[in-house]
């Protein structure tokens, strides 16, 4: 019986090594991304602290500071949103969380809920750079 259970303490241990979702998240914190979605491409430039979005079919580009949750989760606060040039950042108000659920290759699924609405979207981002 004790071989029982130092065995599986000692598997749980070494299982604490072994890379897990949160490594593969973490290829993805940086980078140059898009998301079609709905027919509508978006480009996005992302640092540890920034993510900026252009969306040309619409000729807007909105730029976001990010705050980490943990490795494979993050939070997008508007920071500022133009439009055809003209500022329209008072109109962008919504806090999004980013849940990378899956991760293939080059690519990955996010979960994108945002405060205060009941958006729940589910989409592939794929690295371009």
């Amino acid at each position: 019986m004790r071989i029982v259970v130092v065995s599986t303490l000692a598997l749980l241990f070494l299982s604490s090594f072994t890379p897990g979702a949160g490594d593969d998240c973490r290829r993805f914190r940086t980078g140059k991304f898009k998301n079609v979605y709905e027919g509508i491409t978006t480009l996005i430039e992302r640092t540890d602290s920034l993510q900026i979005e252009t969306i040309a079919e619409l000729g807007v580009v909105a730029t976001y500071k990010l705050v980490w949750v943990d490795d494979c989760t993050f939070r997008v606060l508007p920071f500022k949103t133009m439009k055809g040039g003209v500022d329209i950042s008072e109109q962008d108000t919504m806090t999004c969380t980013m849940q990378i659920t899956h991760v293939s290759g080059n690519s990955y699924q996010q979960l994108v809920t945002c405060d205060n609405t009941d958006i729940n979207v589910t989409c592939t981002i794929t690295r371009i750079e």
